[in-house]
């Protein structure tokens, strides 16, 4: 059980990337102090991205040009249309297996997600699936005679590795609402190893409408002998505890009926022993949260974690619901060294993505990055579903609509030290 946990929460990558666009490339803005990344997507235009304290750091990307054309390989979701079943729930996740048939080991340079109906797609993760998972894969598309199967939070294969245990460690890219163009800056490229699979989890949620979907993808691969540096992806993230408003006192509104949900949903790891590892893994206790929180309008998350190993970080990412106000991610914090490395004051769902510094910026073994969430859990802020209006509940870490998370996604070359 104890095994269990410890790889829960040192692969909290399953459950986290379920939001994040790591396709979304960034464009900057005028009206801005964003020296750090090259701010977003057109979608963006209608808030504002106000990073902070960052005069002394130099962002200009190196405009490094891979050799060649580059392949592209192009793949569907499934061969005929999938229907999703809402019967049980309206939000259905379905792992579908892409066979690219890489000829050798490739570096992936951008990944282009075309969803085929954007009415149910609420969004889609590539999972890279090394050679050495690929039988598990196989096996679980074959008993459904090819069909994928229902997954939650990854495909759920089996590893000595912690890190990969359900391959969530090895995303390859994601497609949110508002996704942008997936091709990666020039100069790094994503590995894929000869005989490598793809897994493309797909959340559909059905509150307002049904229907089928076959989406589409497109892998942009370097030449052969191109020179490029390999990147990888690490999380950070701030367990949720949202309460109630005070006034409220309902069984809804209690933690333990709220973790005895999620775990009928979505099984005793994903349901319970992922947020409490999340507490654990910050050095946080669920009372901490049984509070008084007013009418919850502004309640804060947050959690400081040391990097385990030296990064060349090239780009920066954030993740929450629909609940969200805002988040913070900031490198060591209370120090003379201190930098803000993303900033967005004013939360909207569809701003989220992946945004490319200028210039890498180096952290070293040891460097603390503490992301923080502020979250609106208020009477008035509850989310409309299915064109109905909820009621406030005790929320936790989770992968649905309604539940919420708290990210920070980075993206570098990450050495061996």
């Amino acid at each position: 059980m104890k095994q269990q946990l410890w790889r829960w929460t040192r692969g909290i990558t399953v459950l986290g990337l379920s939001v994040f666009g790591v396709v979304m490339l960034a464009r900057a803005t005028e009206n801005s102090s964003l020296e750090t990344a090259q701010v977003g997507h057109e979608s963006h235009a209608r808030g504002h991205f106000a990073p902070e304290n960052l005069a002394d750091v130099p962002w200009t990307l190196a405009p490094v040009h891979a050799e060649g054309v580059e392949e592209t390989i192009e793949m569907t979701s499934s061969e005929t249309p999938y229907t999703p079943d809402g019967s049980k729930s309206l939000d259905v996740y379905h792992c579908f297996v892409l066979k690219p048939n890489f000829k050798r080991d490739v570096m992936v340079t951008g990944v282009e997600i075309t969803p085929g109906n954007r009415r149910i797609m609420h969004h889609a993760i590539l999972y890279k699936i090394e050679p050495n998972q690929a039988p598990d894969v196989l096996a679980k598309d074959q008993a459904t005679g090819g069909k994928g199967w229902d997954c939650f939070g990854g495909p759920s294969l089996q590893s000595d590795n912690p890190q990969t245990a359900t391959a969530g460690a090895n995303w390859l890219s994601i497609w949110v609402p508002g996704a942008a163009s997936g091709h990666f800056p020039d100069g790094i490229g994503n590995p894929m190893p000869k005989g490598s699979l793809i897994v493309m989890e797909v959340h559909y949620n059905l509150s307002n409408e049904t229907g089928s979907d076959r989406s589409r993808i497109k892998l942009s691969i370097a030449p052969e002998n191109a020179k490029l540096t390999p990147i990888k992806s690490q999380l950070r993230f701030a367990p949720v505890e949202l309460s109630c408003p005070d006034d409220l006192k309902n069984m809804a509104c209690t933690r333990e009926n709220t973790v005895r949900e999620n775990v009928a949903r979505a099984g005793i790891l994903a349901g319970q022993f992922l947020p409490n590892g999340l507490l654990q893994a910050c050095g946080q206790t669920p009372a901490q949260y049984q509070k008084p929180v007013g009418d919850a309008s502004n309640l804060v998350a947050s959690c400081d974690q040391a990097t385990p190993n030296d990064m060349t970080l090239y780009s920066i990412g954030g993740h929450m619901h629909l609940l969200a106000k805002s988040i913070k991610i900031e490198l060591n914090p209370g120090t003379g060294s201190a930098k803000t490395l993303l900033h967005i004051p004013k939360w909207d769902f569809h701003w989220q993505g992946n945004y490319w510094f200028k210039a890498p910026l180096e952290i070293k073994r040891g460097d603390v990055i503490r992301t923080t969430c502020v979250f609106d859990n208020s009477v008035a802020n509850q989310p409309e579903i299915a064109g109905k209006k909820g009621d406030p509940k005790y929320v936790m870490w989770a992968e649905a609509t309604t539940d919420e998370m708290c990210l920070a996604i980075l993206m570098g070359n990450v050495k061996t030290n």
